[in-house]
């Protein structure tokens, strides 16, 4: 692992940016003929995140038996950075890089769909067939989705309120996901963000090469997970869902849940960012509040 990596940072050694998210900056480092991927906190609770991440990828690693067989995911030299000075305000995350290219809407049109499909479904199924603790309380687990949603769900109809926008279909999604958790007995281990930009392709397109930021990784509904994908579309969803035939029972109601978990990630996504808010996510609220309206849970007061 990189041991003098303040150092480096301030020398303007060897690591280029290549990218931003809402949480993280991303940089490569190049390191003793190796190269890592370092992610830089942006808010007061990246820290907490890339704690969450350390610790799940280390229960994956499972003292080097891993959990995880069917992809490259963040498994080697990980480390974790305690918030420092300037560059480390909000701390950080590091690990082996892995080579290969973020899936981008614009690489759509080119992956070879058959393969990613079938990569994606293995690596789903391992997932979800890890066993869960033999202590498990469903009760408090559904309990604290329930509390986190309701939270969350509050927030947002606060802001909307003040906004001028009917809210009374979003208000009545709080009975129906309290209907639909309370008599929930399906749960797995979950990605918990498995969005295509948590994937990363071979540059040619044709393969799945890993899988990263595990921040989320938690019990839960595994159709979080394809409703994570919906940007890829339900002709792409509903391949996944049949090659995951053998532990999806009941197709019809599993993708009556990923429409369920579709609104739910809206919700969750738009709460964080209310919380969050600042001058620079303004843009990012209005993309949250057309989503709202597209899913037909908000509509604009008419003057």
């Amino acid at each position: 692992m990189i041991k003098n990596i303040n150092e480096i940072i301030e020398n303007n050694k060897n690591y280029t940016f290549i990218g931003s998210g809402f949480v993280s900056n991303a940089y490569k480092i190049h390191y003793n003929n190796n190269n890592y991927l370092l992610l830089q906190g942006l808010l007061k609770d990246s820290y907490e995140c890339y704690l969450e991440s350390y610790k799940n990828l280390k229960f994956l690693i499972n003292n080097g038996n891993k959990l995880i067989k069917s992809v490259n995911f963040p498994s080697e030299d990980i480390d974790i950075i305690k918030p420092n000075g300037n560059f480390f305000k909000y701390g950080g995350l590091i690990y082996k890089y892995i080579d290969g290219i973020i899936l981008k809407e614009k690489y759509f049109n080119k992956i070879n769909t058959e393969n990613i499909v079938n990569k994606i479904s293995e690596f789903l199924i391992e997932i979800y067939n890890i066993p869960l603790p033999n202590n498990i309380n469903k009760k408090k687990i559904i309990e604290q989705y329930l509390n986190e949603f309701i939270n969350n769900i509050d927030i947002i109809i606060n802001y909307l309120e003040k906004e001028n926008y009917i809210i009374d279909k979003l208000i009545n999604l709080k009975n129906e996901y309290n209907e639909y958790i309370i008599h929930f007995n399906d749960f797995s281990y979950i990605h918990g963000d498995f969005w295509q930009e948590n994937i990363i392709i071979s540059e040619n397109y044709q393969n799945l090469i890993g899988v990263i930021d595990f921040d989320d990784f938690k019990i839960g509904d595994i159709a979080k997970d394809f409703a994570t994908l919906l940007d890829l579309g339900y002709d792409f969803i509903n391949k996944i869902v049949n090659k995951c035939s053998c532990i999806i029972k009941n197709k019809i109601k599993f993708l009556e849940r990923i429409k369920i978990q579709e609104k739910l990630i809206v919700v969750e996504d738009f709460s964080y960012i209310i919380k969050n808010l600042n001058n620079d996510n303004k843009e990012k609220i209005l993309e949250q509040i057309k989503e709202l309206e597209e899913l037909n849970l908000i509509e604009k007061i008419k003057n």
